[in-house]
């Protein structure tokens, strides 16, 4: 049982991230909030966690994303076409979604890189730019993997949902030739 769930959080590790992080901002920015208001003494450290957080919750929560198939789609135009038409448009799909998260990747790379060799960091908390803003390369190569992985149900989605489109036409054309 225990295998399961350590199995099963290896595998959302993206979800249990932004999770985190996400609770770490709220539990941050009610504090900073009580601390402002309240008391008249803002933590000036806490935006440089909340900074961290929110690309973390963006880049894991994307990550994500690409897994379960929570990005936004426009459908409707691609299922109107036939069968084929609907494979031509996954395949230019596929390439533009590659070409796309590659550029990310290869520019997330370069942007860090920058700040490997400045050694720059935050203000306060003398945190890197590297903690902060590393995570971008790792999930964008994770992106490419959940977005290949889930590929196969996009391909057999549009295969079942034509062979539904033929069946049900066909009992069309039989329906109405037996009512002549």
């Amino acid at each position: 049982m225990k295998k399961n769930k350590a199995l099963k959080m290896l595998i959302n590790w993206d979800l249990v991230v932004s999770g985190t992080m996400l609770c770490l901002l709220v539990i941050c920015t009610f504090v900073g909030a009580i601390s402002r208001y309240l008391f008249s003494a803002p933590f000036t450290w806490l935006e440089e966690i909340q900074l961290m957080c929110q690309v973390w919750i963006v880049f894991c929560g994307g990550c994500a994303a690409f897994r379960v198939g929570g990005h936004i789609e426009i459908e409707f135009i691609a299922e109107s076409l036939p069968e084929k038409g609907q494979k031509i448009v996954q395949v230019i799909n596929s390439a533009i979604i590659t070409l796309v998260l590659g550029y990310l990747g290869v520019q997330s790379l370069k942007y860090i890189m920058v700040f490997i060799n400045s050694g720059r960091a935050t203000n306060i908390l003398h945190l890197s730019y590297v903690v902060i803003y590393g995570i971008a390369p790792v999930t964008i190569v994770f992106m490419l993997i959940n977005y290949y992985a889930t590929l196969g149900k996009a391909w057999h989605r549009i295969e079942t949902e034509c062979a539904v489109k033929r069946t049900k036409n066909l009992r069309k054309k039989v329906e109405g030739g037996e009512g002549k």
